[in-house]
């Protein structure tokens, strides 16, 4: 079997702080070691998102000082191919076991087929590190 590269997609956030817009969307890269777009039932990949708390908005594209905010979350899943046609997928999260390191993990609204994860802050930075 064969997993697809794990995604990390920020979602809305809401300022704590006074902010002219209160919704904002982030998007943080991550680091996947090994770096390879498929893998193997069995292999370990560990992964780290490490970005400044200055983000930008994907909405304006500005600038936003996100420090000491308490609601920045991401959103994992996996997906199994099914057969020659990359399209053809279904939900692998249930074969997958996912240990944090930093950050911390969140009830899901959909736990058959996302993870939720806070980011933590360290050093005017969001991390969040697991394998």
């Amino acid at each position: 079997m064969i997993l697809t590269i794990i995604c990390f997609t920020c979602v809305f956030a809401t300022c704590k702080k006074k902010c002219i817009g209160t919704d904002f969307t982030f998007s943080l890269g991550a680091k996947a070691i090994p770096n390879q777009d498929t893998l193997k039932l069995g292999d370990t990949l560990f992964f780290e998102v490490k970005d400044s708390v200055i983000l930008q908005d994907l909405s304006s594209s500005k600038l936003v000082d996100y420090s000491n905010a308490s609601n920045l979350t991401t959103v994992i899943s996996t997906n199994k191919i099914v057969s020659e046609n990359p399209l053809q997928k279904s939900n692998a999260l249930s074969l997958v076991e996912f240990k944090i390191t930093v950050g911390s993990e969140i009830k899901s609204i959909d736990s058959s087929r996302f993870k939720e994860y806070f980011f933590q802050e360290i050093n005017n930075a969001y991390v969040l590190r697991f394998l």
